[in-house]
């Protein structure tokens, strides 16, 4: 007797009803997951080679997520296509050779269409007759269990997220349906069985169809109050769903989504918004009106501005290499990706790589101003008004993202501290220019500085801008005088480090340490000195500081000076 067949299902009948009871399991932390990724990232290998998409994905210089690897994934149809019969070499060539991307694998399959005969169905076992095909628990149990467990003790070790299919809310996949009694149960089985093998793991409820077509109010949000009326709620741990709406319609459809959240009690789940993206042509049945090339690139930001200021916890492009089809007549999922069905980089790529080279390190983002919510793609007034969102990273540095729609228009920023000497870069978020190969791009670059009291005077266009404070900007430096000198030692700091410093005449001594953005942190050394040689040490815990950059300034009556700090605990 093999292990499939020793598997028994312990479950409490009552009334003809299955109930499971789900165990609690401990939670592993989140934020070694990059905060932004990218779905549908391979194609299929007969089309292009996977170390040919690989090496696309390594030129954004970036971790991040990796959804839906479709042809590289972990779909039971491909890597078990007959029992007991593995075939792990395309999961194996992308999960674990990912370069610094996290994979978000999907299990069982994406259910994508009528192409997709198999399901959630055992696939061997798997048929289309509407009556006696689906997901059976007494009969499949024991087959998706092996499935599962096999997959996930495989990969626990680089990766702890794990998705159970995807839009199970559509068609209720496979060909006949499951019922939603049924999908509650299969869920809870599988968090069972994930939990088993990885406890640390963290489970995704299959991504809410997107709200393209459908009517929020009776169709995909009920499903979802059905299956938390199911008991799912402790059956997932991660709220994860689909916006292809216009930009301007996302705080109204992540307030729903919380919204329903808490009517059940569940509103502590974070929330993901896995798919969201527009495309670069006209013509698709999914995508709003207003799109370009360049309103895709701008999508880059606005997307997923809005979604972190709202409370997003991870955001997902969708997808990477383009659907094939004509230029200028897109059907469908047509040219969504950075890149075009060729395979060559677009505007939205080269915004994607700055977003990332800007903001992948942010620890939260914040509304400073909104514009108008609309929950209709086509209203005349959507989105108008000012948007900006602020993000804050390590160290105390912020950095904005600004636009105005529809025309643009001038705005004030206050950047929080008054300092006439403050200066910022300004770069616009989608390329000015980009070559026709794609490879590379130009993004337009400006130097303001701040007023005396720390407001900045912008010009917003419906493009947005990233704006950030230059490092050095509020930090003064001058040439050591004859005679002296100053040296850090380590730096990068760890637990410690040392200023040695040497004086040319007796003289007051102030050793000050700032953040980046000329704030005062640390007040090492003030004293009356002698001439010659001394050193002063930083202790990195007594100060409670965090990683990141910081700058030590020298100064005496007669000069100062300042060198980089950086601080790696």
């Amino acid at each position: 007797m093999n292990n499939k067949t020793r598997f028994v299902v312990a479950v409490l009948q009552t009334a003809g009803i299955l109930v499971f009871c789900t165990p609690v399991y401990a939670q592993t932390a989140l934020q070694a997951i990059p905060k932004t990724g990218i779905n549908s990232p391979y194609r299929d290998t007969s089309q292009t080679p996977i170390r040919t998409v690989s090496a696309l994905l390594a030129d954004l210089r970036s971790p991040i997520l990796l959804r839906q690897m479709t042809f590289a994934d972990i779909h039971w149809q491909q890597v078990e296509p007959q029992n007991n019969q593995w075939n792990f070499l395309r999961p194996d060539s992308t999960l674990r050779n990912t370069n610094g991307f996290y994979p978000l694998p999907t299990l069982y399959g994406i259910s994508a269409g009528a192409n997709d005969t198999v399901g959630l169905q055992v696939p061997w076992r798997a048929c289309t007759n509407p009556t006696t095909c689906g997901w059976n628990i007494a009969r499949d149990s024991a087959d998706a269990k092996d499935y599962v467990q096999t997959v996930v003790r495989r990969y626990k070790d680089v990766t702890k997220l794990w998705e159970i299919s995807n839009e199970m809310e559509g068609k209720m996949r496979p060909p006949g349906g499951v019922t939603r009694d049924t999908f509650a149960l299969f869920m809870q089985l599988n968090y069972r069985w994930i939990k088993e093998i990885d406890p640390e793991a963290r489970v995704l409820l299959p991504g809410l169809l997107g709200t393209y077509g459908l009517p929020l109010a009776t169709t995909t949000y009920p499903w979802l109050r059905d299956m938390l009326q199911r008991g799912v709620g402790g059956s997932f741990d991660i709220m994860n769903y689909h916006d292809y709406n216009a930009w301007w319609t996302l705080p109204a459809h992540f307030d729903s989504v919380r919204a329903v959240l808490k009517a059940y009690n569940q509103d502590s789940k974070v929330v993901w918004c896995s798919e969201s993206s527009v495309a670069s042509v006209q013509g698709s049945d999914i995508t709003p009106t207003y799109v370009s090339v360049d309103e895709q690139a701008a999508d880059v930001w606005r997307r997923q501005s809005i979604l972190f200021a709202k409370g997003a916890d991870r955001y997902l492009w969708h997808g990477f290499w383009s659907n094939a089809a004509p230029m200028g007549v897109g059907t469908g999922f047509a040219e969504f990706g950075l890149l075009d069905s060729r395979g060559i980089k677009k505007k939205s790529f080269h915004s994607y790589k700055l977003f990332l080279e800007k903001l992948k390190d942010f620890q939260s983002a914040e509304f400073i101003a909104t514009g108008i919510v609309k929950d209709d793609n086509k209203a005349t007034d959507g989105g108008n008004g000012t948007w900006v969102v602020r993000y804050n990273l390590p160290s105390g540095v912020q950095r904005w993202v600004a636009w105005a729609h529809p025309s643009g228009g001038a705005y004030t920023l206050a950047t929080g501290t008054a300092n006439a000497k403050r200066t910022l870069t300004v770069t616009d978020a989608v390329p000015s220019t980009i070559t026709g190969d794609g490879a590379t791009a130009q993004f337009t670059q400006q130097q303001v500085t701040a007023g005396a009291d720390g407001a900045v005077a912008l010009t917003l266009t419906r493009f947005p801008k990233v704006i950030e404070v230059n490092a050095m900007s509020s930090v003064q430096t001058a040439t050591l005088p004859d005679g002296a000198s100053l040296l850090i030692s380590p730096n990068p700091a760890t637990g410690q480090t040392t200023a040695y410093f040497t004086l040319s005449r007796r003289e007051r001594v102030r050793l000050v340490l700032y953040d980046v953005l000329g704030r005062e942190v640390a007040l090492l050394l003030d004293a009356e000195l002698e001439v010659g040689e001394h050193e002063w040490s930083l202790v990195v815990r007594h100060w409670s500081l965090v990683d990141g950059a910081y700058f030590l300034r020298l100064q005496t009556p007669t000069f100062s000076h300042t060198k980089p700090v950086q601080v790696l605990r």
